[in-house]
C-alpha cells in the first residue's frame, strides 16, 4: 500500500522547526493530551504495547503509537487495541497533505507524528503511549512535553544520523526529558540521561537502582519473573517470548505504578501484551520463527533465546538495511545456523551476494534475490527456519503470502 503522506518525502531531516510550526497550524493537538514517549535504541515498541495494556486493562483509553509498522501502516495508530480505520487514515493523511501544501511543508515521518496527535486529541484519549521514531531529541514525535519519558536502552543503531559515539547516541535520547519523569532501562549511556534529568529540574527511576526484576522461569511460551518496585508483584507473566521481555515488561510496570495502576491490571496487561515480529512463533511443526531484530543487539538478544526451542539443524533466512551493521548481525547470528540463506527486500537492501560473501566467512550461505522463493529454499534446508535482519524482510514475505503475522 503506497500512503499517501509519501508524498512528503522520507529522507529524515534533523530538527523540530518544522513540526512545530506545522502543528501550531493545526492547533497544537499534543498539548491537550497527556502522553508517554518511549524512546531507546531496542525495546521501545514491545515497552510501548505493554504499557498501553497495562492502563487499558484499568479501564483508559489509550490510544498507541507505533513505528515502525510490521505489516499495514494501519497498525502504528491504534486506540485499545484498534487499528485506525483505513478510510480515517486517508483522510487524516488527505488534511495533512493540504496543511503541508498551504505553506507548512513537512516530512512523511513528522506527518506521521501530526497525524497521530491529531487523530488522538480528536478520539478524546486518556493516554496517548507514543514509540519515538528514531534518536529523541530531534524526533518529530518529541514536539510534545510528556508527563514520562521512557528510554529502554542505549546502544549503536541508526548512526548514520545519531552518530557512532555512545554518550552522542544517549544524548539524543535523553532529549525528550523535559523536567519531567524519566524511567530507563539504559546501562551504556546512563550518565548523560542522568545528567538530562538534572539539568531540567527532572526525576530520575532506574532499573537496577530504584525497582528491579528478577527472572524466575523463561520458555518458549514467555516468561515469569518478580518485580519490585513500589510494590512488590510476585510471577507476573509474559505471553511474549525471550528473557529480554522482562525487562521491557519492567519499565511498563514502573511508569504504570507512577499513574496509580493496581497489581492485579498490571499482571493482566503484561500478560496480555503481543507485539508481532518479534520472537514470534508462526508455526511449531515445522518451527519458524520471525524476529524483526536489525541491529546488532537485536540480534545478539535473538541468539541468546534460541536455547528456548527445540531443533536439530537451523536455517536462517536473513535481509539487511544497507545503512545497518549487517556484517556485525551476520557474524552474531550465522554461526547459529546449519545453512544461511540471503535475499533482498527491494530499495535499501544489501545485495544478496553481497550477504552471501560475508556470510560464507561463518557457515553454508546461499544467496537468492527473490525473497518468496528464498523463503522456499531456506525451509526445506533445516527442521526450524528463523527469518530475521529486518522489519522489510518480514512485511515483503507477509505481502508476498507466505508468512502471517
Amino acid at each position: 500500500m503506497l500512503e499517501p503522506l509519501e508524498e512528503l518525502g522520507t529522507n529524515p531531516k534533523p530538527g523540530l522547526e518544522r513540526i512545530k510550526k506545522f502543528m501550531d497550524a493545526i492547533g497544537n493537538p499534543q498539548d491537550d493530551l497527556r502522553i508517554i514517549l518511549v524512546g531507546g535504541t531496542n525495546g521501545k515498541g514491545s515497552t510501548t504495547a505493554y504499557l498501553s495494556n497495562i492502563l487499558i486493562e484499568d479501564g483508559y483509553k489509550v490510544g498507541s503509537f507505533f513505528s515502525p509498522h510490521t505489516i499495514s501502516p494501519r497498525e502504528r495508530i491504534q486506540i485499545n487495541r484498534e487499528w485506525i480505520e483505513e478510510r480515517e487514515l486517508v483522510d487524516y493523511e488527505e488534511d495533512i497533505l493540504r496543511v503541508s501544501g498551504a505553506g507548512y511543508p513537512i516530512t512523511y515521518w513528522e506527518g506521521l507524528a501530526a497525524l497521530g496527535y491529531k487523530y488522538f486529541k480528536d478520539k478524546d484519549v486518556d493516554f496517548a503511549v507514543i514509540e519515538v521514531m528514531m534518536g529523541g531529541r530531534y524526533d518529530a514525535t518529541n514536539v510534545a512535553h510528556p508527563a514520562i519519558s521512557i528510554i529502554t536502552n542505549v546502544s549503536r543503531d541508526h548512526t548514520d544520523f545519531l552518530g557512532e559515539e555512545i554518550e552522542k547516541i544517549a544524548w539524543e535520547k535523553a532529549g525528550t526529558i523535559k523536567g519531567n519523569l524519566a524511567i530507563t532501562g539504559a546501562e551504556e549511556g546512563f550518565g548523560i540521561i542522568k545528567k538530562e534529568v538534572e539539568e531540567t529540574e527532572g526525576r530520575l527511576r532506574s532499573l537496577g537502582r530504584d525497582f528491579f526484576c528478577e527472572k524466575a522461569e523463561v520458555s518458549d511460551s514467555g516468561n515469569i519473573f518478580d518485580y519490585l518496585g513500589y510494590e512488590f508483584y510476585k510471577e507476573v507473566k509474559t505471553t511474549m517470548v525471550g528473557d529480554y521481555q522482562v525487562k521491557n515488561a519492567a519499565l511498563a510496570i514502573a511508569a504504570a505504578e507512577e499513574i496509580g495502576v493496581e497489581e492485579e491490571q498490571i499482571k493482566g496487561g503484561v500478560e496480555k501484551t503481543i507485539h508481532p515480529g518479534r520472537i514470534q512463533v508462526l508455526s511449531k511443526k515445522p518451527l519458524i520463527i520471525v524476529d524483526a531484530a536489525h541491529n546488532p543487539e537485536g540480534i545478539g538478544n535473538l541468539v541468546a533465546n534460541l536455547h528456548l526451542f527445540d531443533y536439530e539443524n537451523l536455517s536462517v533466512l536473513f535481509s539487511a538495511k544497507k545503512t545497518k551493521d549487517w556484517r556485525k548481525m551476520i557474524s552474531l547470528v550465522a554461526p547459529h545456523a546449519s545453512h544461511l540463506t540471503v535475499t533482498e527486500f527491494g530499495d535499501g537492501s544489501v545485495s544478496a551476494e553481497e550477504l552471501a560473501k560475508e556470510a560464507a566467512f561463518y557457515t553454508k550461505s546461499s544467496p537468492e534475490k527473490n525473497p518468496a522463493k528464498a523463503f522456499e529454499d531456506a525451509k526445506e534446508r533445516g527442521d526450524a527456519l528463523l527469518v530475521c535482519g529486518s522489519i522489510y524482510l518480514i512485511r515483503k514475505l507477509h505481502e508476498e503470502g507466505k508468512i502471517r503475522i
